[in-house]
């Protein structure tokens, strides 16, 4: 992958990566068990495995992507609001950084579309994050992320119920604890 991105070529076909690049092939990224094993079909009924967006694993950051600055504890990380993530990530230099501590994953691996794996170190439960002067609780799963320190997917953004999202702007506002929030990117 480190190969492709110096080149500047898109992790799924042959082409240069430019902004509005339209890949031919379906992107999707498919979480599979450690042993490589299927589920039982009981499993198909409980919640469907982590998925992040591919733009987040190549490691390529854009002006027009909602940034926001997250506390945990003393720290201060850059965190991506992402829609096309069901789950919320940090960066494993992050994980160490702050220290979080992880529910053993014994090996799991996430399965990039162009076929990598990348290891997950587990997942971080209940982690107290802040924004402003907000507070939330997020679970997170350790990855290797170049860009971002967190990456914030559906799991966290369904916690703010409706959301006023202006992409032109680059802001967010949603009432929290009876009253509005308005959160501006970074930009």
């Amino acid at each position: 992958m480190a190969e492709r991105r110096r080149k500047g070529l898109c992790f799924n076909c042959d082409e240069q990566y430019v902004r509005g690049h339209k890949c031919q092939r379906l992107f999707y990224l498919e979480v599979t068990d450690p042993d490589g094993t299927d589920l039982p079909e009981e499993a198909a009924h409980q919640e469907p495995p982590p998925l992040i967006s591919l733009h987040v694993i190549t490691g390529i950051r854009s002006a027009d992507t909602m940034q926001i600055r997250v506390a945990i504890g003393p720290h201060v990380l850059t965190a991506l609001l992402d829609s096309g993530s069901t789950h919320n990530f940090v960066s494993e230099v992050a994980a160490h950084k702050v220290g979080l501590r992880f529910d053993d994953s014994s090996g799991a691996r996430v399965t990039v579309a162009n076929g990598d794996r990348v290891a997950c170190r587990g997942v971080a439960l209940n982690v107290a994050i802040r924004v402003d002067d907000d507070h939330f609780q997020v679970d997170c799963y350790a990855i290797p992320l170049d860009c971002y320190d967190l990456v914030l997917g559906v799991q966290f953004l369904r916690t703010l119920g409706p959301i006023l999202w202006d992409f032109d702007d680059l802001c967010l506002a949603f009432w929290h604890r009876d009253r509005r929030v308005l959160w501006h990117g970074l930009g």
